[in-house]
Parts: C-alpha cells; structure tokens; sequence
C-alpha cells in the first residue's frame, strides 16, 4: 500500500517536470522566431590560385616552354577582367635542386618574374 505523502510528492514532481518542459518548449519557439540582429550584406571574394609553378624545371619533353609557362600565367592573372583579391601560390614554387647557389638563383628569377603580377595580395603556402 502507497503512502499518500509519496502519491503527492510524485505528483508535484510530474506537475514541476511538465510545468519545465512546457516553459522550455515556449523559451525555444519565441527564440526561433525572434529576427536575427541585422547583419550587413556579405560581399564575395575572387582569388586565384597558382600552383607548383616549379621555377627551373627545364624538360622540354614535358613542357616545351618551360621558360615561358609562369610568364605566361601571370599575363593571364593580369589579363583577367575582374581583378582578383588576392592570389594564393601552392606547392612548389622553383623546382628542387641540392646546389644552394642553383637554389638561390633560381628563388631570385621566381620573386623577379612575380614582380609582374598586378594584385595587391599575394599569399605563398608551399607544401
């Protein structure tokens, strides 16, 4: 046999519990309906990415114009209607060699052909 105390206080808890649940319930509906602060229209952004251009890498069975490719790229970032934000370079950006002096070398003719690119932002991310 239940004793009435605890038939009461089970009641109170289920009346709390529901009486909760329901104050959330209306919390959660009013917040889902509430505007959103006002947030200035976003505007996009418009890069470019360059990559691997691998300065020095002279074999003219894969890439008869090897002299030529990054200048050539860089006339097409420049010759784009929309000038771009900013552009990203990845990857390798002069081709792998062990001689230091080489190395320097050919870094020295990749920053001076560069020079050239008519965008304000560049960014280098080697990988």
């Amino acid at each position: 046999m239940k004793s009435k105390s605890n038939e009461g206080h089970f009641a109170k808890s289920v009346l709390w519990v529901g009486l909760g649940l329901i104050i959330l319930t209306l919390s959660l509906i009013a917040w889902s309906k509430a505007p959103a602060a006002a947030e200035p229209p976003r505007e996009g952004f418009y890069f470019v990415q360059l990559s691997d251009t691998h300065w020095g890498f002279n074999n003219p069975d894969i890439n008869p114009d090897y002299k030529g490719t990054l200048k050539k790229a860089i006339a097409g970032v420049n010759a784009l209607p929309k000038k771009p934000d900013f552009l990203v370079f990845t990857g390798d950006l002069t081709h792998t060699t062990d001689d230091d002096q080489v190395r320097r070398t050919r870094m020295a003719e990749f920053k001076e052909i560069i020079k050239g690119l008519q965008v304000q932002d560049i960014k280098f991310l080697p990988v």
